[in-house]
């Protein structure tokens, strides 16, 4: 006998899988050109305030209720750019932790191990990283019981991506690499993109900025052929970082250009800061200081109310307080760097952590504020040690010859200066004047300037960056 409480269970239970079945809808049609996915996204916009509420509503299984457990996990399993859309990180990682019980229960280790990797993966995006690191290993431990080529290949790309952020870049790129094999041998064709993106980051910040760019090029062309609008505009905003390294501003307007065309009709989520973020970046080495300043103070405001990840906030301050700095507006460049440096080192972002210490012992000694330069110059140095790359270890030696010259040890600065002399293509000019050269040749004559330069280039970087931190205390 059917009771009003049976049914109107059946009800809702009909209910939550329509609304998900549209979700799946979404999830095969989206990919089937940009009309198709405008069309997709609207139909989800209208629908979306009942799907999070059947999403709610199945989060609400009892350990009998199967039906409505296998619909809280199905829910967090739909992983269209639609969904990317719609919900904020945290809003997503909610709904794979609301799943990881559900699935446990179920005891299917297929589907328990791609709420594992989703839940991963976006712990990654919201710099969670302990937390990240936590669900790799459960995955690679229930991938090896299983033989699960792809699920090892998942939870190496997690734990790749947990380094770099950390700034363990040879660890990084070596679990990378083990990630590509896994993807490979079990034809998951699908799943490489992403890894060439992680790739093309490592070389970035090993300077080796002509293979992070063959990285990028094959992230976009993987991307492209999977259809991926969000891979698309990821990989144009990862092609515009490295023509600025590569100082190819205008490719860099170009690809920062045609991000921030596909982020825009997306809404204010994850990948609109970013784009603006990109723009901004490529404008700035332009000398557009003030349209720069605009896009950044935009971006920054956007990525603030949907709280998104620290990493971004940071580099839109970081990125505002240079383009103050270049208009010669120091203290309100510190400003922005010191609550960038915060964020920096709350999130353990290493790398970020010496580029804006780095710029902010510039920023104080065009103010002459020499004790506090000082300060900065230790904490450059310190995490471009952990670092361990010439990359950032040359811009750390760059300060440190700043700060000696206005100290007035100027051989030691010139002695220093020939070190760098191998290292200079590493650093930005505007940011470093070469013209410092001319400077202390002036300051100490032809002759003793020649035998320091001299002196200088017998050093060792990774031995000089100790030595001056020794110096400074």
């Amino acid at each position: 006998m059917t009771t009003p409480q049976n049914a109107i269970y059946h009800a809702q239970l009909r209910m939550a899988q329509h609304y998900l079945d549209k979700l799946r809808q979404a999830e095969r049609f989206s990919r089937r050109g940009r009309e198709s996915s405008a069309y997709w996204l609207n139909q989800i916009r209208q629908d979306w305030e009942q799907i999070k509420q059947w999403q709610a509503w199945s989060v609400g299984w009892q350990d009998t209720d199967m039906k409505r457990a296998r619909l809280c996990a199905a829910f967090s399993l739909i992983t269209p750019d639609i969904l990317q859309v719609q919900l904020t990180p945290s809003e997503q990682l909610s709904w794979s932790q609301q799943a990881l019980d559900v699935v446990h229960l179920l005891n299917e280790h297929g589907t328990e191990n791609m709420v594992l990797y989703r839940a991963a993966f976006i712990s990654l995006t919201v710099e969670k990283i302990e937390q990240a690191e936590e669900y790799a290993q459960r995955l690679m431990e229930n991938a090896r019981t299983t033989q699960d080529r792809l699920s090892m290949g998942r939870a190496w790309y997690i734990m790749a991506t947990a380094n770099f952020t950390r700034g363990i870049y040879d660890r990084a790129e070596e679990f990378y690499t083990k990630s590509i094999a896994q993807f490979k041998a079990c034809h998951a064709v699908d799943e490489i993109p992403i890894v060439w993106r992680g790739l093309g980051r490592v070389s970035m910040f090993q300077g080796n900025y002509q293979k992070c760019q063959m990285y990028h090029r094959k992230y976009l062309d993987a991307s492209v052929a999977t259809g991926s609008e969000l891979g698309i505009l990821d990989a144009h905003i990862s092609l515009s970082g490295v023509s600025i390294s590569l100082r190819d501003y205008v490719s860099a307007e170009h690809h920062a250009e045609h991000a921030l065309a596909l982020a825009r009709p997306l809404g204010k989520w994850r990948l609109l800061p970013p784009a603006l973020f990109s723009l901004a970046h490529a404008q700035k080495w332009l000398g557009k200081y003030e349209t720069a300043c605009n896009y950044y103070e935009e971006g920054i405001s956007i990525a603030r109310d949907i709280g998104t990840a620290p990493s971004n906030i940071a580099n839109g301050l970081y990125g505002l307080a240079q383009a103050r700095y270049l208009q010669g507006n120091y203290t309100t460049a510190l400003k922005h760097f010191e609550e960038a440096l915060e964020i920096a080192r709350s999130a353990q972002l290493v790398f970020r952590v010496c580029q804006i210490s780095q710029d902010m012992v510039l920023a104080y000694i065009s103010l002459d504020q020499v004790e506090a330069a000082r300060a900065r110059l230790k904490e450059t140095l310190k995490s471009a040690q952990q670092l361990n790359t010439h990359q950032f270890m040359s811009k750390a030696l760059a300060a440190a010859i700043i700060v000696w010259q206005h100290l007035g040890e100027v051989e030691q600065a010139a002695v220093w200066a020939g070190l760098l002399s191998s290292y200079t293509q590493l650093l930005h000019p505007s940011l470093f004047d070469l013209g410092i050269y001319e400077q202390l040749e002036a300051e100490l004559g032809t002759h003793c300037y020649r035998d320091a330069v001299e002196r200088g280039k017998m050093l060792n970087l990774e031995n000089v960056v100790p030595e001056i931190l020794t110096l400074l205390n």
